[in-house]
């Protein structure tokens, strides 16, 4: 079970995001900005044991650490760190992992991403990187974590934690690998990276000495927590189960697909006066209003997001065609491929930001065009016919529903990795609500039934699959 405690940094969200949108030009949004319903929690949870150390916290599974709409294909240690004036940097030294994808994400106040250092990018400092390289034996890399922004001209290997007045005391950075290759570990055989502080005068401090140094939280403790934006329970119920909110909210009956767009235009969809959504709508499709991002987002990520609800129907289908991805690991030289990773999860609400369930690429049933259908229902209402055998992808709704008291409500995430060479990807959504005119065949179609009608289309009834959510 999650543990919730506020969080004593004295981070004002909503100050900071009006800052930031004062210095746009040309874009006329309302004054409210959601972002004042939000605040920043600390989430803690029990660590996978073997896999953790006074650095890194984690890693993230449905049971811990499960913040800000993680993807269950993915496996994240975070860290949460101080940098002394005496220090120079933190050298992180490890192997590639035998994963699908690698990298490393630095944060600012706004859990926006501000950096990033990507497998391909990472010179070896040993062996060869079998990402970029015919040699699969794997090797080694080191990394330099450096304090202030990035130069014009940036070494190799460094990440930047950016300027001092847009970064948290705390720093945040995530390591991520996606998809360990089958019979390895959650690290992909690599082991957890190690760490040393580089101090101004050279010395190198290692383990314990290290954290202590940093102000990393001890193992054990209570302060290894991370903090994620979230909402009070009962602010959210006051949004979304008032008496002037319409049938199923923030649902609708046509479900409706958003592009990520930045944490304020996501939770105004929790308010019925959609004045605010509506707004920003109209200026990213007129080019004035910058993409934005937070929520500890991948950098190499896009998403779009629907929300669901029983009130239209027990069962939800889904009907695309899924982009070519890597078969394993390191597969990503050898092979032509659309997008790194492709998914869709069942999440919660913002008061818990956690996965329910997900499927990824790889583990979706598609037929001989490349075309999916995925069923997405509670347990109890799983359709006979939702299997593989019958070319259909199941994937549990969540009995907790958003997570917050209401088992009916559900929310949609598909993600889409380095899909910026491929035209019809989440990344080439030209606004936040042109995903289904943008994506094409790719738009994952959506609509209603019931788990009778869906039955009664028997086994690999792909016409009457595609009834359901008017996709021709």
């Amino acid at each position: 079970m999650k543990l919730f405690r506020k969080l004593t940094l004295g981070l004002c969200l909503l100050t900071l995001m009006e800052s930031l949108a004062a210095t746009e030009t040309g874009a006329s949004e309302p004054t409210a900005n959601p972002l004042a319903l939000v605040k920043m929690v600390e989430f803690s949870g029990p660590e996978a044991e073997g896999f953790h150390d006074c650095f890194w916290i984690g890693p993230v599974s449905y049971h811990a650490y499960n913040i800000a709409y993680p993807d269950e294909g993915a496996v994240y240690w975070g860290t949460s760190f101080q940098l002394p004036e005496s220090a120079s940097h933190l050298e992180i030294e490890g192997a590639f992992p035998n994963a699908r994808y690698m990298s490393y994400n630095a944060y600012d106040k706004l859990t926006q991403p501000s950096d990033a250092l990507l497998d391909v990018d990472i010179v070896a400092s040993e062996g060869a990187n079998p990402f970029t390289s015919d040699d699969k034996r794997g090797g080694r890399y080191r990394i330099r974590v450096m304090a202030g922004e990035a130069p014009a001209e940036r070494p190799a290997n460094t990440i930047y934690l950016g300027a001092v007045d847009e970064r948290n005391t705390r720093l945040p950075l995530i390591l991520r690998h996606y998809v360990p290759a089958a019979g390895t570990d959650f690290t992909g055989g690599a082991g957890l990276s190690s760490v040393t502080l580089v101090m101004k005068d050279g010395k190198r401090l290692t383990g314990e000495a290290m954290c202590e140094a940093i102000n990393s939280p001890r193992l054990g403790s209570a302060e290894r927590s991370f903090p994620s934006v979230a909402m009070e329970p009962e602010v959210y119920r006051g949004l979304v189960a008032g008496p002037d909110v319409p049938r199923g909210f923030p649902a609708r009956e046509r479900p409706e697909w958003i592009k990520f767009w930045g944490g304020d235009v996501s939770i105004s969809r929790y308010l019925a006066d959609r004045a605010y959504l509506e707004q920003a709508m109209t200026d990213a499709a007129a080019g004035t209003r910058p993409k934005r991002s937070g929520f500890y987002a991948n950098t190499h990520n896009d998403y779009i997001g629907a929300y669901l609800n029983e009130t239209f129907g027990e069962v939800v289908v889904l009907k695309g065609k899924l982009p070519t991805t890597p078969a394993q690991g390191w597969d990503v030289t050898g092979e032509e491929y659309q997008l790194r990773y492709w998914s869709l999860c069942t999440n919660e609400s913002i008061p818990t930001t956690r996965y329910a369930d997900c499927v990824f690429d790889q583990n979706v049933a598609i037929d001989d065009e490349r075309q999916y259908t995925i069923v997405v229902s509670k347990v109890a209402h799983r359709p006979a016919n939702a299997t593989r055998e019958c070319g259909v992808t199941w994937l549990d709704w969540g009995e907790l529903g958003d997570g917050a008291g209401d088992p009916m409500q559900g929310h949609l995430i598909l993600r889409n990795m380095l899909g910026e060479g491929f035209a019809h990807s989440v990344q080439n959504v030209s606004s936040i609500s042109s995903a289904e005119e943008d994506m094409g065949p790719y738009f994952p179609a959506t609509g209603y039934t019931t788990k009778a009608d869906f039955e009664a289309l028997g086994c690999n009834g792909d016409e009457g699959f595609s009834n359901l959510t008017g996709r021709n």
